[in-house]
């Protein structure tokens, strides 16, 4: 076999698992089917404690609701109670983990009793609700918790097995549409004797769904709205040297979502800081529909007379246009800020003045050239004399020569 034919398999291989490492992620909201934590059955004694998946959803502009999913459990529930808990009862916490804004927040729901007996059937107590924010080893085990002054609302779901946690955004940083909730993940606890003991790691949990370094899925803030649309862009590059009269460029990379069925279009705009200079884009518009990432390039070129050290701002920015009917609104991206510096041809002062140094070295090279030419002319001159003055010489000798 020749060595081509050896390398063609190997580049064929190389391009198939260089084209799946590039393919983006899509972020989407879980669903029963598709959770953002999938965990399954650990085998317990108590369904209950059983953590099968974990998923967000029902988002409203100002509420968010997550989803825990037992492997089973009490069909009823008693009245929520709130008080001093009996001697010889046992408690469970029930919490979802994630990260924004680089806080740790756990949503906290306290069991009180959960059992099942022949005589008084399946039954749950929900003792308690609310908030913590986590402290974490280096080596992502549960350090502490710390309660805020915040609760959350719940609901059980009996027929599916179900917890549902209900906590305003407030109370978890307000995220904003497009803000992502991190490092998601969640636990049971034996929470018995201390519910924020500072000992209580991930070694103590009864159950746990993913974990703090090996996440689920993030999720990502909606706003709850029919239509999603969010529009960012970033630089690969903001400075470079451009020469008089040329182009430089730069990579932008765009991040749009348009939910709507009828799409939006993208298009993107750029303001130089001195108006002589020209800037266009690769892509002037881009259609899109649903997420896109996608990458735009930015052309900037400078005028034949730019001088050197003159620095240039391009502000750089794309507005989304809707397509539904009866809207007018538009959605404009960050700005972000380009820098160029003009730097002199090679052997060209582009116009700048040049040091003074170098206007003396200028002039003597030019007296330099002027007295090569002065001598040489000079020398024509002498030598025209000479001759001249040897003709005449020659014809005066010739007149006296005896005939």
């Amino acid at each position: 076999m020749s060595v081509v034919k050896k390398i063609i398999p190997v580049l064929l291989i190389t391009l198939m698992l260089w084209q799946f490492i590039l393919m983006p992620v899509k972020i989407r909201a879980g669903t029963m089917s598709d959770p953002e934590i999938d965990d399954g059955s650990d085998g317990l004694d108590y369904t209950f404690l059983d953590i099968d998946r974990v998923w967000f959803d029902d988002e409203t502009n100002t509420s968010l609701s997550v989803f825990m999913k037992m492997m089973g459990g009490p069909e009823d529930r008693i009245e929520f109670i709130q008080g001093v808990r009996e001697n010889g009862t046992t408690a469970y916490d029930y919490e979802v983990y994630f990260d924004f804004n680089n806080t740790h927040y756990a949503l906290v729901i306290t069991v009180l009793a959960a059992f099942h007996g022949p005589l008084i059937g399946d039954v749950i107590v929900l003792y308690d609700t609310g908030i913590r924010t986590v402290n974490y080893t280096e080596s992502g085990d549960v350090e502490s918790e710390e309660p805020l002054d915040a609760s959350i609302d719940w609901d059980w779901d009996g027929d599916n097995k179900v917890f549902t946690f209900i906590v305003d955004k407030e109370d978890i940083g307000s995220p904003k549409i497009g803000d992502y909730l991190t490092h998601t993940w969640a636990a049971v606890w034996n929470a018995d004797e201390k519910p924020y003991d500072e000992q209580r790691n991930l070694t103590d949990a009864i159950d746990t769904a993913a974990s703090y370094l090996l996440p689920g899925r993030d999720y990502r803030i909606t706003g709850g709205f029919q239509y999603v649309y969010m529009l960012d862009i970033s630089a690969q590059n903001t400075k470079a040297n451009i020469t008089p009269g040329g182009e430089v460029k730069f990579k932008i990379d765009v991040n749009a979502t348009c939910t709507n069925e009828n799409g939006s279009e993208v298009r993107f705009f750029a303001s130089p800081s001195v108006s002589n200079w020209t800037v266009k884009f690769e892509k002037p518009s881009v259609n899109v529909s649903g997420e896109n990432e996608f990458t735009n390039t930015v052309y900037v070129k400078a005028p034949t007379d730019a001088k050197n050290g003159t620095k240039v701002t391009v502000t750089v920015y794309a507005v989304m246009y809707f397509r539904e009917k009866n809207v007018n609104e538009t959605l404009e991206s960050n700005r972000i800020t380009l820098k160029i510096t003009v730097v002199a041809k090679k052997g060209e002062g582009a116009g700048e003045k040049q040091p003074w140094y170098q206007s003396i070295l200028k002039y003597f090279k030019d007296i330099y050239v002027i007295a090569i030419a002065a001598a040489v002319i000079a020398v024509l001159i002498v030598a025209m004399v000479l001759a001249r003055r040897l003709h005449v010489h020659e014809a005066e000798r010739k007149a006296k020569a005896p005939k």
